[in-house]
């Protein structure tokens, strides 16, 4: 019961059936568990004010001649007795909205923080970060971001790690030509009789520092490209392998190998000229340097089915590799056990998988016959066919 109705309600049972009536109602029980001793009335001589002059929680009830002053006195009050029964369950409603969205904001808030705290790390330089078991069992949008997440950081630490293997390789490979310039000047301080054998020497450690730096920088030059910068031009890759077998038959010939190579069709495609002809020309030289004297290099090119590509077989019967060591012959500086006596620091076939790659292409290797290496280039000539 509210107070306005109850003052109502007040003056009209004193109009009605005067004072006595209006105190049983005022002691009964009900009314009492509402407002207590906050309600009252006494009689008042004369002639009742006017309705307007009255304050809103007071009456003034005319009754058997008698002036009836009714006065209560409203208990302070709570939030739900502004809101009518209607507006009670809007306020619920509202309510409980505003937990659900504290709750769906700290839902997606929480994961979002770890993500900005592992980016954060990896700014840092803490690549060996992962956050997928920070936000639990989650199976939605923000799962995947995190598993991504983990990814990048993988392939980050990964790169990060070649990135200093890389470094220490190269300062490795410096250091050899270096030392033995080093250990060619000594010589000269001690006797310079020997004067012209130490200059040659110097010549050649000067030259082989020279085409490392060349082949580090061409390496690096790769692998910041991408395939579409590649300029192109209109090339027969028959002619073009004929031309590096013409040249590396030369070099061969110091060892007496031979290489066989059927020049007879042509096939023509969009690539970059300088960048096909250096791949080949390593491959094909790769396997001159670790064939035996008196062995034998076969090229063998062929079209796919649909003609969309052109593979490229270089088969030499050089001693070959081991399985272990096919998974690491195209890394940079990687030299397999039989390369202890070759000369170079292992660049040829890391040059050459960036250049075919490039062109969006593959290169593989593989062994036959426990001897002996294959070296499989595919190339794809769509969309690049003329």
């Amino acid at each position: 019961m509210f107070g306005q109705e109850t003052l109502n309600l007040a003056d009209a049972i004193a109009r009605k059936s005067g004072n006595d009536a209006l105190q049983v109602f005022i002691e009964s029980d009900l009314l009492q568990k509402e407002f207590g001793s906050h309600i009252s009335s006494s009689i008042i001589s004369g002639a009742c004010p006017a309705i307007t002059q009255v304050p809103s929680n007071e009456r003034f009830a005319p009754s058997k001649g008698e002036c009836i002053h009714i006065v209560i006195e409203f208990p302070p009050l709570s939030l739900f007795d502004f809101l009518s029964p209607l507006g009670r369950p809007v306020f619920a409603a509202t309510f409980m909205s505003l937990l659900s969205a504290l709750w769906l904001a700290r839902y997606f808030l929480q994961p979002l923080e770890i993500l900005k705290t592992g980016l954060k790390s990896l700014a840092k330089g803490n690549f060996n970060t992962r956050i997928s078991g920070m936000i639990g069992k989650r199976s939605d949008e923000i799962a995947t971001v995190a598993h991504d997440f983990d990814q990048s950081a993988s392939k980050l630490e990964i790169l990060n790690q070649s990135q200093k293997r890389l470094f220490h390789d190269i300062s490795h490979e410096l250091r050899s030509p270096l030392s033995r310039l080093r250990a060619a000047t000594g010589v000269l301080e001690k006797n310079t009789s020997r004067l012209p054998i130490m200059l040659e020497r110097i010549n050649r450690e000067c030259n082989r520092l020279d085409s490392l730096v060349g082949e580090i920088l061409t390496l690096a030059q790769l692998e910041t490209d991408q395939p579409q910068s590649l300029e192109k031009q209109r090339v027969d890759i028959i002619e073009l392998i004929a031309a590096i077998v013409s040249d590396a038959s030369f070099e061969g010939q110091a060892k007496n190998i031979s290489i066989q190579f059927d020049a007879s069709k042509s096939i023509m495609a969009q690539v970059n000229e300088e960048l096909l002809t250096r791949a080949i020309e390593n491959v094909i030289r790769n396997s001159i340097k670790f064939c035996d004297a008196g062995g034998h290099i076969e090229i063998v090119t062929s079209l796919s089915p649909d003609k969309q590509n052109l593979n490229i077989r270089i088969k030499d019967d050089g001693p070959g590799l081991d399985e272990s060591e096919l998974e690491t012959i195209f890394k940079p500086f990687t030299k397999s056990g039989n390369s202890i006596d070759k000369q170079g620091a292992g660049l040829g076939l890391s040059i050459a998988q960036r250049a075919i790659e490039l062109h969006e292409g593959q290169i593989t290797a593989d062994s036959y016959d426990s001897h002996g290496l294959i070296i499989a280039i595919n190339l794809p000539l769509q969309p690049f066919a003329a």
